[in-house]
């Protein structure tokens, strides 16, 4: 034969095994990737033909042993790598032994055509022995790849895929023009910290596991769930799944303890995003999904939310406003607006809540535009420590003015709870301006785990013994609420304004729950005001309950510092 055609040839045929795509998977039926595992036998790599027909092999088999006494004894696993012709003269097959990388004997047996085919039979045995080891070196190549994918696109503890799979499958149906028609879902488990509360951790990672694999059991070989990380998945299904994953979503009834028969619902918030079939990156499909599973944690009607074009405008401003957040902060477009409270008995202003208004290119941006984008992540802190800063500049020049502030009230976003050193900034913001700590009340919104219930307790504490005022703010409409005042030492209970009735067709329940949070709050020692007041029988209301503190629209709207200080003289 000739010797420069079979260098070539050999040459070509490594060529196409370099540009294999790396990848641990197998595409099915559907253009997706399945994963295979690395133990399977794995077919022939590259483009084997030409190389194969000028060698004059009709089949290419291999001969997998666990260990050599398997070897020994011939209890191996057999398969064929390669068959283009059943016309092979196995009385003239060579075989080539080679071990793997994890020590595992293994043999190709080349089977050459029938010398009546015609098909070289002048080929010298060496070319075909050299190119049995050329077989095991690619095929150990690829081996060995899937093994290091396996810990690539695998989350070993929840035994599922993750995110970088998710993104990789993704990019390469895009590619491949076969996205369209499916859908993708990302979800969160609900309440999971009680959960584990419940069941004891283990048994909860245990039942989280069992739940990922019913949902991929569900949405069969043609789907993915993988993990992003936490409890905290991605779905890649077909669309024909849909109302599947809704119902799976929705809650799954889960036994975590066998003996005795127990269960626990399993359900979690989700975002989806039906993919249109002319999408451009992968990274689109995520920002879409997580816009709506982000949403979905907002909203309060519903669990699960799609992805639709007011998301898409949601998710624009909220790009915007994380965009303007930063220069925003040290340009001080941010203004305090004071906010007074009242006292019923005689109308007096016996305190203040500090608000945030932010004030760009002249106009006024309201906080609800602003202040849930900021609560996603730490940026809220950043304005509260900026806020607080403001308040006490306000405050300090009151009193250097010889005027007689009022106590001012100040939120603090729940994002602060398990930061190091809350405490100690919150103090030295106030003591920088040497202010007495009782001007000062520290407004804090109920928590839903019970890791922020700890955090809660800790700065609640701290501030009580600092000097510092706290209040629970919006009572009664979190998930915590009697063991939040029960064992927090808080000053006052502000009642969220949910509470106050429609005088022209008032809820008898709401007036009851109304009237015995007043009674409560009075017996265990607590100042008790209500916010959110916008009429006279409201305000007539209140005092026959026995509460003579009130906040809303009826006395002040929240006001700018200048007419705020107007009020202060005038009080």
């Amino acid at each position: 034969m000739d010797t420069l055609e079979y260098s070539a040839a050999v040459n070509r045929y490594i060529e196409s095994i370099s540009m294999k795509p790396v990848s641990n998977n197998s595409e099915n039926a559907a253009g997706q990737t399945k994963e295979m595992s690395p133990q399977e036998e794995i077919p022939f790599i590259g483009e084997p033909d030409e190389l194969c027909e000028l060698l004059g092999i009709a089949c290419v088999e291999s001969t997998f042993y666990d260990t050599m006494l398997d070897r020994k004894m011939n209890r191996g696993k057999q398969s064929i790598l390669y068959k283009k012709s059943e016309d092979g003269d196995r009385g003239k097959a060579l075989t080539v032994s080679e071990t793997t990388s994890s020590g595992s004997p293994v043999l190709y047996t080349l089977i050459p055509y029938d010398n009546d085919s015609g098909n070289n039979t002048d080929i010298p045995d060496e070319y075909r022995i050299a190119f049995g080891h050329l077989i095991h070196l690619a095929l150990e190549r690829e081996r060995s790849r899937r093994i290091a994918e396996q810990f690539m696109f695998r989350d070993r503890e929840m035994d599922t895929y993750n995110l970088p799979f998710f993104l990789q499958t993704v990019s390469r149906m895009i590619e491949s023009h076969s996205i369209g028609g499916y859908n993708t879902c990302r979800f969160n488990m609900q309440r999971f910290a009680s959960v584990n509360l419940q069941v004891g951790r283990q048994k909860a990672s245990e039942l989280m596991r069992r739940y990922v694999r019913m949902l991929q059991t569900k949405i069969g070989d043609t789907g993915y769930v993988c993990r992003i990380g936490g409890d905290n998945f991605i779905a890649l299904y077909h669309k024909s799944f849909q109302t599947v994953v809704e119902e799976h979503i929705s809650g799954v009834h889960m036994v975590y303890d066998d003996a005795t028969g127990e269960a626990i619902l399993l359900s979690a918030y989700a975002g989806y995003f039906f993919i249109p079939a002319d999408i451009l990156r992968a990274t689109d499909v995520m920002d879409n999904v997580s816009a709506a599973a982000a949403q979905s944690k907002l909203d309060h009607l519903t669990t699960q939310v799609y992805y639709d074009s007011k998301l898409t405008k949601m998710q624009e401003h909220k790009k915007m406003i994380e965009s303007l957040f930063p220069k925003a902060l040290e340009d001080e477009e941010f203004l305090v607006y004071y906010q007074p409270k009242i006292n019923l008995n005689n109308y007096s202003m016996i305190g203040a809540e500090a608000l945030c208004r932010w004030r760009h290119k002249g106009d006024i941006i309201i906080p609800e535009s602003f202040i849930p984008i900021l609560e996603q992540t730490t940026a809220v802190c950043r304005l509260d420590f900026y806020m607080l800063d403001h308040v006490c500049r306000d405050m300090r020049r009151w009193l250097d003015e010889g005027k007689k502030p009022v106590r001012v009230s100040v939120n603090l976003s729940r994002r602060h709870l398990g930061t190091s050193h809350l405490l100690e900034n919150l103090l030295q913001i106030i003591d920088s301006y040497s202010l007495p700590h009782e001007l000062f009340e520290v407004e804090l919104t109920e928590t839903t785990t019970d890791v922020d219930f700890h955090d809660l307790k800790e700065i609640v504490f701290g501030l009580q013994e600092a000097g510092i005022n706290t209040s629970v703010d919006d009572f009664g409409i979190g998930y915590s609420s009697m063991n939040l005042i029960r064992d927090l030492p808080w000053n006052v209970l502000k009642i969220d304004k949910s509470f106050l009735p429609d005088m022209d067709n008032p809820d008898a329940k709401l007036l009851t729950m109304l009237k015995y949070l007043i009674s409560m709050a009075q017996e265990m020692g607590l100042e008790c005001i209500v916010e959110g007041v916008e009429s006279q029988d409201q305000i007539n209301l209140l005092k026959k309950y026995g509460c003579y503190l009130a906040q809303g629209f009826f006395f002040d709207r929240p006001l700018p510092v200048s007419v705020f200080e107007q009020r202060l003289e005038d009080n």
